[in-house]
């Protein structure tokens, strides 16, 4: 097994969250929102996610 750099984390994330279901897509973006907390910013108006 290889460690991901905090780079690639932030480029697979996403992409992974496009192929998964929709219940797997919550996990990825709890991932992402951990990864890089400025996207609850970016999403927030789309998702609605509490503040």
């Amino acid at each position: 097994t290889r460690s991901w750099s905090p780079y690639e984390i932030r480029i697979a994330v996403p992409l992974r969250a496009d192929l998964l279901s929709p219940l797997r897509q919550q996990g990825a973006l709890i991932l992402q929102l951990i990864v890089d907390p400025d996207i609850i910013r970016r999403k927030r108006k789309r998702l609605r996610l509490p503040v």
